[in-house]
């Protein structure tokens, strides 16, 4: 029985790992040649917030990732980064702007892509981070994020403006 959970587990894992790959290799194929001058690679902006939230040691935290002035992307991806020995990652909830999208967790990092059909204009929030609260210090721990890139249909870059969250642990 032992052997054949560990069979599927290894093969989940590898499907999980083509389907990532696939979606980057997707992903990359939007990047813009930025060597040829008669392509724009840089069209519209958009703001992307983390919300704040405070709790004490054992508590969930919750920090919302929200979008404004949004001028339409199909593509993106995303690098939180975060203290883990403060914060454990243990999920998020889904928001009302996306749809399809992916993340994978590192120690004290999470990688996110989301891939849409078409070009996304609404404003809102994208998804909300869960965090466990690890520690009792008092302290504050910010939530950072590195947008990687953020692309519309035409394959065009958006400027993106980053507003980093934190959690005050009391």
């Amino acid at each position: 029985m032992k052997k054949k959970i560990i069979i599927i587990s290894a093969i989940a894992v590898a499907v999980i790992g083509v389907i990532v790959g696939t979606i980057a290799l997707l992903v990359s194929s939007f990047l813009v040649d930025t060597e040829n001058p008669d392509v724009s690679t840089i069209t519209g902006t958009a703001v992307i917030t983390l919300g704040d939230d405070e709790g004490e040691k054992g508590d969930t935290v919750k920090i919302p990732v929200d979008v404004s002035e949004n001028g339409g992307f199909m593509a993106s991806l995303l690098n939180f980064s975060y203290d883990s020995s403060a914060l454990k990652y243990i999920g998020y909830e889904k928001g009302d702007v996306l749809t399809d999208y992916e993340f994978s967790e590192g120690d004290g990092s999470l990688k996110f892509l989301g891939l849409e059909n078409e070009d996304v204009t609404d404003t809102g929030t994208l998804f909300t981070l869960k965090f466990e609260i690890l520690t009792d210090s008092k302290q504050e721990t910010e939530i950072k994020l590195d947008v990687e890139d953020i692309i519309n249909y035409d394959e065009q870059s958006l400027t993106t403006t980053v507003e980093n969250g934190k959690v005050t642990i009391k």
